[in-house]
């Protein structure tokens, strides 16, 4: 996976590497695995690491290159430095729509809004829903 961040001139590359990766392991997380549910009286029911599903080494790709934005400092701010810190976050959103196409070229009949997280539960509920609607009776 390719990725090319705008930090601007960045101030601390290393520091500002380590955010873009964090960022998006969290955007991952976010639309993904992390999904919060609630019981019947409020009460949080995923509210453990048993429990609640997040982002680990493991479901990062496997090749992350990382790139930074030449030439576009910021005029404003410290040095020409751009923000790092929660930009990265939305880094989620494209694997989430690519998800959403793969589902639909797999032939699942996607509502207009999509509830996220897209859980590998929730994807594999989509893909049975649209074989059964499929399969003849």
């Amino acid at each position: 996976m390719r990725l090319v961040h705008d930090a601007g001139e960045s101030i601390d590359r290393p520091t500002d590497l380590g955010q873009v990766e964090g960022g998006l392991a969290q955007g991952l997380g976010w639309l993904l695995l992390e999904e919060l549910l609630w019981d019947d009286e409020g009460r949080l029911v995923t509210g453990s690491a048993s429990t609640y599903k997040v982002p680990d080494l493991d479901f990062m790709p496997p090749e992350l290159e990382v790139r930074f934005l030449e030439g576009a400092p910021n005029a404003r701010a410290v040095l020409g430095s751009k923000a790092v810190g929660e930009p990265p976050l939305m880094y989620g959103i494209g694997a989430f729509f690519a998800l959403r196409e793969a589902l639909r070229a797999a032939g699942v009949d996607l509502p207009a809004t999509c509830t996220a997280p897209l859980t590998p539960e929730r994807i594999l509920m989509m893909l049975a829903t649209a074989t059964t609607r499929e399969t003849p009776s």
